[in-house]
């Protein structure tokens, strides 16, 4: 009997075993979602960056539309998402998603990366040269996950988007190699994310339900769901809780992507369940940002 009980036992381990290496197989196998932007400093040189005060604080705007009736931008981002599809990630057309966010303001982008993308072409007689630079921004986080940047070959009669093509083969695979190992590392240890919870109409975080603050059940949630307990509070008092570098899954148990609304419906829920009225999750960001909408959210406790 302790021998068929081992054996059993020993089966059950192997099976399961079996199954997390499928589920990272998987998980490793999926590429990406990117979208490719081009850069504030080659919008500036197109005039088409304008700035702004936003009560104080300088803000650039970026006329994309504009930027998207310049024939070699065009196809200098048409070349480039090619490059990158032939290459198995999957890409988002900027041009179109801008159309989608213009009929909904809080329109989130679908992209788990950004990338930001110059070029300048140099005349040397009859010959052109192209000098690129390749920057690679987490959408959720915002950070700087890859770059790369060079000079293609002198070339006679040859128009911008093969130019820009011969200059970046020798760099992108070593580029997309990066991308592809940072979003393969949020399989481990999960990925940033911001939430914001706030009180209005009388209501505190301090207030006391089921024997906790609202703000303890907040952590709560936050120790018992967030990939190895990883957050932090950088700011709480009674009427705001700010939340960074909560790591949050970056696949639900049906495979599919997670963003921070998903992740924090979850938490709604909870506080739904000790009989508080909450409003939310909604983005902490809006899809004219570009990036930070996926990763960021904002609950109000009412």
């Amino acid at each position: 009997m302790n021998k068929r009980i081992i054996v059993l036992a020993l089966s059950l381990v192997v099976l399961c075993f079996g199954f997390a290496l499928t589920a990272k197989a998987q998980a490793k196998a999926k590429k990406p979602r990117v979208v490719v932007v081009p850069s504030d400093r080659l919008l500036k040189t197109m005039n088409l960056l304008s700035e702004t005060d936003d009560m104080g604080a300088t803000s650039w705007i970026a006329d994309y539309e504009r930027a998207f009736l310049d024939n070699d931008l065009q196809a200098a981002m048409s070349k480039f998402n090619e490059l990158m599809k032939d290459r198995g990630f999957e890409v988002t057309s900027l041009e179109q998603e801008l159309k989608l966010a213009k009929n909904d303001p809080n329109h989130p982008i679908p992209i788990d990366i950004k990338i930001e993308f110059s070029y300048k072409v140099n005349k040397q007689g009859p010959r052109s040269t192209v000098m690129f630079t390749l920057e690679a921004f987490d959408a959720y986080s915002n950070k700087s996950i890859a770059s790369a940047s060079g000079t293609g070959q002198p070339a006679i009669g040859v128009d911008v988007a093969t130019l820009l093509q011969e200059a970046v083969m020798n760099y992108l695979d070593k580029f997309n190699s990066q991308l592809q190992t940072t979003f393969e590392s949020y399989i481990e240890s999960g990925r940033e994310s911001r939430l914001t919870v706030q009180a209005a109409n009388g209501q505190s975080l301090e207030n006391v339900v089921a024997g906790k603050t609202i703000a303890q059940h907040v952590e709560d949630w936050l120790t018992e769901h967030c990939i190895r307990q990883a957050f932090s509070i950088d700011d709480q008092d009674e009427g705001r809780m700010s939340v960074s570098q909560a790591m949050m899954p970056l696949f639900n148990e049906q495979g599919r992507a997670v963003d921070a609304r998903v992740f924090y419906r979850e938490l709604a829920k909870y506080l739904k369940s000790l009989g508080l009225t909450v409003d939310g999750p909604r983005s902490g960001a809006t899809a004219s940002g570009m990036t930070g909408a996926l990763g960021s959210a904002v609950l109000t406790i009412k």
